[in-house]
């Protein structure tokens, strides 16, 4: 598959990906890349956390990120163009290691969060329908390693941990666990199209 290294979340669209990179402090920034890895444009220096995960919203043309790590889950809607943040959306009682996808066939956001125990914790997916922000369902699953990335395609989910990605249905029923073979650490996941194929991207 094709890959690429960054530091932080990553999303794509219409054949571009958008790469986060924690500059510390709170503070990151977005970069955007041809799928050749020429380098487009890039975002001032923004306040989005450690900028863990990245998913774009087709309806609307902006990003979604999630803060990640230690710090309490926070949602931070950005228009990449202005390097500005339109919405944000606290959900620090769901506690921390946030992950998200968005789900552009339904319009849903895809939220991985642990309550208790971190990285090391069993995270707790929730379905989160953008059009109200009410939630449409939500489970627990087993802790499948450091939480590096998160998709989906509209049908299933696909948790990243470390050089391993997890395919679940909309309900937590694992469909199939498959590896990663590249070094150093996971980071980011998306689905994209490259030079006329779908494939998983990650970092």
């Amino acid at each position: 598959p094709y890959t690429t290294l960054f530091r932080s979340g990553l999303a794509s669209y219409k054949g571009y990906f958008y790469v986060g990179f924690d500059l510390g402090n709170g503070k990151s920034k977005i970069i955007k890349y041809a799928s050749t890895g020429r380098k487009i444009s890039e975002t001032k220096i923004m306040k989005l956390g450690h900028c863990a995960e990245i998913s774009y919203q087709n309806k609307t043309g902006l990003l979604y990120i999630s803060n990640g790590g230690v710090t309490a889950t926070h949602i931070y809607v950005v228009n990449y163009n202005l390097s500005k943040t339109v919405k944000e959306y606290n959900y620090g009682n769901l506690g921390n290691s946030a992950l998200l996808a968005i789900d552009n066939v339904h319009n849903y956001m895809i939220l991985h969060t642990v309550t208790r125990g971190g990285d090391k914790g069993n995270p707790t997916v929730a379905i989160i329908n953008l059009a109200n922000m009410s939630k449409v369902a939500s489970f627990k699953i087993k802790n499948a390693g450091v939480p590096q990335g998160l998709e989906s395609d509209g049908r299933n989910i696909y948790l990243y941990t470390n050089n391993k990605t997890t395919v679940m249905d909309y309900k937590g029923k694992i469909a199939s666990i498959y590896g990663v073979t590249q070094r150093g650490e996971s980071e980011g996941i998306t689905i994209a199209t490259v030079k006329g194929k779908g494939m998983m991207v990650v970092g």
